[in-house]
């Protein structure tokens, strides 16, 4: 383990910053010295002990909702590849909600939620797992990087085929407020491609949509109203 990250140190360029920015903090431009903490922070994620990840990723989660300019730093550093590795089952479950938090946060800011995308099938087994816990702050937070991630048609068919619309369905009628909205979003993508109506079928939707048209949050009650009416035109 220990070989494994010392060849993960080196091939970073965490130590030559290091020894860099110590003399030369005065000349370093703010957005050149976020790329360097992103860059050690998304270093020491994937080396180390459940303490030194855990304290890697409060400090991530610090930089990247102090600004949107530094979510897009940490994702042009690398960050997304390694937050869906951490999503995986052998990870702890406090660092993958922190995990699901920060994608969350990524699949917020427009012009990087594209790079999630290329995550695709992956990611989204990852997050329809969350989905399936009862961890309610996770599942909020999946249920924001779902809705980002089914804009595509080729998302969308890996969210049906697995299960997810009977999941976001659930979430619908019994989540938070917040992830009521976001599930309902989710459908509302999903039921705007034509393959994605047997799926809606087979789960029984209308009527929970109905209800939820009715008696839902005030935004998850728009977005119901608008995926009937994407299904039944």
């Amino acid at each position: 383990m220990h070989l494994k990250d010392i060849e993960l140190l080196m091939n970073s360029r965490v130590l030559r910053e290091s020894n860099f920015s110590g003399g030369s903090e005065s000349v370093i431009s703010k957005h050149d010295s976020i790329q360097v903490e992103a860059r050690n922070l998304i270093t020491r994620l994937q080396i180390g002990n459940f303490e030194s990840r855990n304290s890697a990723m409060d400090s991530l989660l610090g930089l990247i909702h102090e600004d949107d300019k530094n979510v897009l730093i940490a994702v042009d550093q690398g960050v997304v590849p390694v937050l869906v590795h951490l999503l995986d089952s052998r990870s702890s479950v406090e660092i993958k909600e922190k995990a699901v938090s920060a994608i969350s946060r990524v699949s917020v800011v427009g012009s990087s939620k594209h790079l999630l995308v290329v995550e695709g099938a992956l990611l989204i087994t990852h997050l329809l797992k969350i989905l399936d816990s009862r961890n309610g702050f996770a599942i909020e937070k999946a249920c924001i990087a779902l809705q980002a991630l089914s804009f595509t048609e080729e998302n969308a068919r890996v969210i049906g085929c697995r299960g997810g619309i009977a999941s976001l369905l659930d979430f619908c009628q019994a989540g938070t407020p917040y992830s009521q909205a976001y599930a309902a979003g989710t459908l509302r993508n999903l039921s705007g491609f034509s393959e994605m109506v047997k799926y809606f079928i087979n789960e029984n939707a209308i009527p929970v949509l109905v209800g939820i048209a009715a008696s839902g949050s005030f935004v998850a009650q728009g977005y119901a109203i608008e995926c009937l009416s994407n299904l039944v035109s």
